[in-house]
């Protein structure tokens, strides 16, 4: 297995994270401080390997998986910035969707050059 599929299985989780994270937080459930920060964390982690994957593959890439990349990166700039800069204790609800949005947007260019689908 590629360091560019561990790497999407890993963001993949991240997402499932993010996406009960937002939904517990959605339902008025109190959310640990941790199960935020380790989306994020994890998902920071991840995205590098995919990252260093990519670089050091010998075969071409195709230029999706890039883009993929890059707006992953754009995702979690912004939720970083999102909700620990601007609105460290609730964030508006469209932001929160426009975060994951993105985030899906990423792996669905990055899915196909994992290899796993």
């Amino acid at each position: 297995m590629s360091l560019v599929a561990i790497g999407t299985i890993g963001l993949l989780v991240g997402a499932f994270g993010g996406i009960i994270t937002g939904a517990l937080g959605g339902l008025k459930i109190s959310v640990p401080s941790w199960a935020a920060k380790g989306h994020g964390l994890l998902n920071l982690a991840c995205l590098f390997g995919v990252f260093l994957g990519l670089l050091l593959t010998e075969n071409a890439v195709a230029v999706r998986a890039w883009v993929g990349v890059g707006v992953l990166t754009i995702a979690l700039i912004g939720g970083l910035i999102i909700f620990r800069v601007l609105f460290p204790k609730k964030a508006p609800r469209s932001l929160i969707v426009l975060h994951g949005c993105m985030a899906v947007v990423g792996l669905v260019l990055l899915l196909p050059e994992s290899g796993l689908f």
